[in-house]
């Protein structure tokens, strides 16, 4: 049988540590990394680290490959404490034949909050995340989220959050604000994840912009806008966390000067 066939997942809770043998790769990062290689993402993450519940098809014990507080470790029923070093040796070996992948995943540490761990190009790493930025672009995905839900334009009240471009723009501004306090080697560790939420509350607050450009008639909300509004997401679209290339940056500029010419006839 071939050593890759050998170990299967076996969903189940992970068994706990409490004996010597210890994983080859001590940093969790890297047993992440060739963990995913064999069996892709872990079957639960959360309580400061990721677990694998696995089976050895050979001899038909089961063990958790896990990462905790303590580090990397291997969870095993105590009943089969003293079959399962042979096994465990073996699954070592499977895993330093492994080359690691890519990957990354995210959870709450009590010591330290919002906390990754993963490996890029082979390269482990792991350490605390930006808490405040994180905690706000969380709350802002589950907004959005929500929002594209059960957001019904024919429907919706034009003040509605969903159909409202200053509430998205107050988002967007609070992100920018965020973004802006918080120190750049801890911005890198969600920088995607950063443009991509202010990408798309850019792009709410132009479209409900537009539809109240568009209303035939003429109302106080329509006005402010108008007036305080445009100026407002010219600042935010200048921001550094939307970065765009020439054409990018000129097509937005050429867009928002549409949006204006649309308010004002």
């Amino acid at each position: 049988m071939d050593r890759r066939e050998r170990f299967e997942r076996n969903p189940g809770i992970c068994l706990g540590s409490g004996m010597g043998h210890r994983p080859a790769y001590a940093h969790p990062g890297e047993f992440l990394a060739r963990l995913w290689a064999l069996f892709g993402p872990p079957g639960h993450v959360g309580d400061g680290g990721f677990d694998y519940a696995l089976r050895d098809r050979v001899s038909g014990l089961a063990f958790n490959a896990y990462s905790a507080a303590s580090g990397p470790a291997y969870g095993v029923n105590p009943v089969d404490r003293a079959a399962i070093g042979p096994v465990l040796e073996a699954f070592d070996r499977l895993l330093t034949q492994t080359m690691p992948a890519d990957c990354t995943i995210e959870y709450e540490s009590e010591a330290s909050g919002p906390y990754r761990v993963g490996s890029l190009s082979g390269r482990p790493f792991e350490g605390p995340l930006p808490a405040e930025l994180v905690r706000l672009l969380q709350t802002l995905e589950e907004t959005r989220h929500r929002e594209a839900g059960h957001h019904d334009v024919s429907n919706a009240p034009s003040d509605a959050s969903g159909d409202n471009p200053w509430t998205t723009m107050a988002d967007l501004g609070r992100l920018v604000s965020v973004w802006r306090q918080t120190p750049p080697e801890e911005c890198a560790a969600v920088e995607a994840r950063a443009r991509a939420v202010a990408a798309a509350l850019l792009e709410a607050t132009m479209e409900s912009a537009a539809r109240i450009a568009d209303c035939p008639v003429a109302t106080p909300f329509r006005e402010s806008f108008a007036e305080a509004g445009l100026d407002e997401l010219r600042t935010l679209a200048d921001s550094p966390l939307l970065e765009m290339s020439g054409p990018g940056r000129q097509s937005l500029a050429r867009r928002i000067a549409d949006l204006a010419a649309r308010f004002r006839s």
